[in-house]
């Protein structure tokens, strides 16, 4: 029976030169967040809007634009379907010609 081939890693005791991965603070998320909800028609801050967001949240030109490319393939389609599904809950409701029955299951 053969043995599995184990590899060594040559560089195991080099450091890399690479900053640990860190969350971004919730303040600034919720900041970036706000934009992104505002505007999911077209998820994509001009230069000035950006600029802006730069500016409120103290993050980098390229931690704002990483952060909408990943907020874009992550969470939008997401935000689409929900804010679809809930407008078809609206239509339905409205269509129906009565008001939709708020009362506890008990009280029928």
């Amino acid at each position: 029976m053969d043995r599995p081939v184990k590899f060594q890693n040559v560089e195991a005791g080099e450091k890399s030169n690479k900053k640990p991965r860190g969350n971004l603070p919730k303040q600034t998320t919720d900041i970036l967040r706000a934009w992104l909800h505002e505007h999911l028609d077209h998820a994509y801050p001009n230069e000035e809007e950006k600029q802006q967001l730069i500016r409120q949240t103290g993050l980098t030109d390229k931690q704002v634009s990483n952060w909408f490319i990943n907020a874009r393939r992550r969470n939008v389609p997401r935000l689409l379907t929900q804010a679809e599904q809930e407008q078809e809950f609206k239509n339905r409701a409205s269509s129906s010609g009565s008001p939709p029955d708020n009362r506890s299951p008990g009280r029928r």
